[in-house]
């Protein structure tokens, strides 16, 4: 006799809800509950929306910043009516150390400074014993050879100014002789508070239009012209000098000294962080990781103003003395890096032996099995299946370098400066904005919305770094 087939209970019949009412076994949420649960999602949904906020206030004052202009003083080099050097040996067009021999013994050239060479314009980038290294054919001048004995004169900038003084009803400025060509037709000039734009140029004669900003006012012969000069993105990227008041709009030097900084935590941080890990979750007894683990999490919790101040006043005097000497300055980022490094040698440390500890007990029973040692089963075994957490842990503490303020301001120093010099100071890029936001600014200004540039570009460095360490996490992640 065959058996009969059961037959399936229809869904949504009064069977049906019973049944998956009882195997349901969570309990009904308590009245408390629901108001935790509730209290739980207000708290996510604050922590979303200040997380939005920011990232809205940072970019509204970077495209700000972009937006802003900055008013110089329009200036040209005039080349002096003396010659300090001489040229020995003639040099060709494709040549950038030129030899000189000086006029007198007090005759000197800085660098940054421009000289004039025939009718070629030169920037001094460096002035080694009897040698000067320059930038060719600047400010339009063309490269050409020069013969040997060539006189080099210097050039000091002198600033634009009218000629004559201009009545509110004249639409001419005439500037100093030679100073018509730093203007061009559309561009926007300042002369005092009015803001004039110029529809045409003669030689040094300006035709303008008056008050595009500020009152028409008589303006007195002499007076200052100023150029307006806005930020650029190419700009921002690309130039060596960050001076916003002076329209030198460059982040790169803020930029090296933050990753040099944290180029050498890394390098410290690295080493001691993983051994520490690798001595706890396989080599140290419960006693011995007992003691050790406190003294770490004691480390950790030590303020970064600490770590600053034993930067200035021990590490830098160690290496003054064991080891640079007076080539080493009072605050320079080999300081900052190697405290730094301290600093984040209990986050790595922590962050790594979790992850080895979370490898399975049975890969290493099966590698001891197999005859390895405890050493090879570690390095072989172990680090390989906690790869992943283990560069996460690198990468997390890479960006918490990159965003530790208190010990580069202290220790690094406190003015941007494009080196590569670990002896040297520079300024990183959360240094300036402490230091920056600490001064007298007034709202709106191009030096106070610079700062949330910066802070923008800070902000898109970690939160790269973040995503590369989730990315990491997941392609390498081994499950078991």
């Amino acid at each position: 006799m065959a058996s009969e087939q059961a037959q399936p209970i229809p869904t949504g019949t009064a069977v049906d809800i019973k049944l998956k009412a009882k195997s349901d076994l969570r309990g009904q949420p308590r009245p408390g509950e629901k108001i935790i649960g509730g209290i739980l999602m207000a708290c996510g949904a604050i922590s979303v929306l200040t997380t939005v906020g920011i990232v809205l206030v940072l970019l509204s004052q970077t495209i700000l910043f972009f937006q802003s202009r900055a008013w110089l003083v329009a200036r040209q080099p005039i080349a002096t009516e003396t010659a300090l050097a001489t040229v020995t040996g003639g040099f060709s067009d494709a040549d950038t150390e030129i030899r000189i021999a000086y006029s007198n013994e007090s005759s000197v050239f800085q660098q940054g400074q421009h000289i004039l060479i025939g009718d070629e314009i030169m920037t001094i980038t460096d002035r080694p014993r009897g040698r000067l290294i320059v930038t060719r054919g600047d400010l339009g001048t063309f490269i050409t050879p020069h013969d040997a004995d060539a006189p080099i004169y210097p050039m000091t900038e002198v600033a634009a100014g009218i000629v004559d003084a201009m009545q509110p009803d004249d639409l001419d400025v005439t500037v100093n002789t030679g100073f018509g060509k730093l203007f061009s037709v559309g561009q926007d000039i300042k002369i005092g508070a009015e803001v004039l734009r110029i529809i045409d140029i003669d030689g040094d004669l300006l035709a303008v239009e008056r008050g595009i900003e500020g009152s028409v006012v008589p303006h007195t012969a002499g007076s200052d012209i100023e150029a307006e000069d806005r930020p650029t993105v190419i700009e921002f990227l690309t130039s060596t000098v960050w001076q916003p008041i002076s329209g030198q709009f460059g982040i790169l030097p803020l930029l090296t000294a933050t990753m040099l900084t944290s180029l050498v935590a890394m390098l410290v941080a690295v080493p001691l962080g993983m051994s520490t890990a690798i001595y706890l979750a396989e080599y140290a007894t419960p006693r011995v990781r007992g003691i050790v683990k406190p003294i770490l999490e004691v480390l950790a919790g030590v303020p970064t103003v600490v770590y600053g101040f034993f930067a200035l006043t021990f590490i830098t005097p160690a290496l003054k003395t064991l080891f640079f000497g007076d080539a080493i300055n009072f605050t320079n980022m080999l300081s900052a890096g190697l405290a730094m490094g301290i600093l984040i040698t209990p986050l790595i440390s922590s962050m790594c032996e979790d992850a080895i500890s979370a490898v399975p007990r049975a890969l290493r029973e099966a590698s001891y099995g197999l005859g390895a040692t405890k050493f090879e089963t570690t390095i072989q075994i172990v680090l390989p299946a906690a790869i992943s957490g283990i560069s996460a842990a690198l990468i997390i503490g890479l960006s918490r370098a990159v965003g530790e303020t208190m010990i580069v301001a202290l220790a690094s120093g406190a003015g941007p400066n494009f080196t590569f010099n670990l002896l040297a100071s520079a300024e990183t890029m959360t240094g300036h904005i402490v230091r920056i936001s600490g001064g007298d600014l007034s709202y709106g200004s191009i030096d106070y919305v610079s700062i949330f540039a910066v802070g923008a570009a800070l902000f898109v460095i970690t939160f790269t770094l973040n995503l590369l360490s989730g990315y990491i996490a997941n392609r390498l992640r081994e499950r078991y």
